[in-house]
């Protein structure tokens, strides 16, 4: 289970001016430091067009970040709290967006699911959680809807988070605004 804690996080070393990327240092289990990338960028679904998604993990040293590491993080707490420090900055800036979060794969998406069911007081002070879905439209004749070139059409279907909902129901993004 991952608490936050807001009063409890590493100092970042860098933030940009309109908060959309910070770094911190990590410590590991083995003693060694791990500089951890934040970034939000625009989530690239048109439909979806006032999100921006929320990524991390270590420096690709190209600007960018690797979601694919298996890291040892000595405070996991620390390093999630400091994590959801820069949406809350953002957000507080540009209340009128949502900040999106994706598991790159289930194992990531559980962890994700898990932080927002266990910290529904220090979070929902903050913030209101939505779960997102996507559904694929069956037509009256039977088939499901697709576009010109065959593909099926995604429909999003966001909703209040469901806290009862289990980790073994888990939601296909993670979506969160400013109250």
């Amino acid at each position: 289970m991952i608490t936050i804690d807001f009063a409890n996080t590493y100092i970042p070393i860098t933030m940009a001016e309109d908060y959309t990327a910070m770094t911190f240092n990590s410590p590991q289990v083995n003693g060694s430091h791990v500089r951890i990338l934040v970034q939000l960028q625009l989530f690239p679904i048109p439909k979806l067009s006032n999100v921006y998604n929320l990524g991390f993990g270590p420096s690709d040293g190209k600007g960018s970040f690797l979601d694919n590491v298996t890291l040892q993080h000595l405070n996991v707490n620390m390093v999630f709290s400091c994590i959801m420090l820069l949406p809350l900055a953002f957000l507080k800036l540009n209340p009128d967006y949502i900040i999106g979060l994706d598991g790159s794969n289930d194992a990531r998406a559980r962890i994700y699911h898990m932080m927002f069911r266990s910290n529904i007081t220090q979070l929902g002070a903050y913030l209101e959680t939505i779960g997102l879905d996507y559904y694929v439209r069956q037509l009256r004749n039977g088939k499901l809807e697709t576009d010109s070139s065959q593909e099926y059409v995604y429909t999003p279907i966001p909703e209040a988070f469901d806290y009862d909902r289990t980790s073994k129901n888990l939601y296909r993004y993670y979506m969160f605004y400013q109250k």
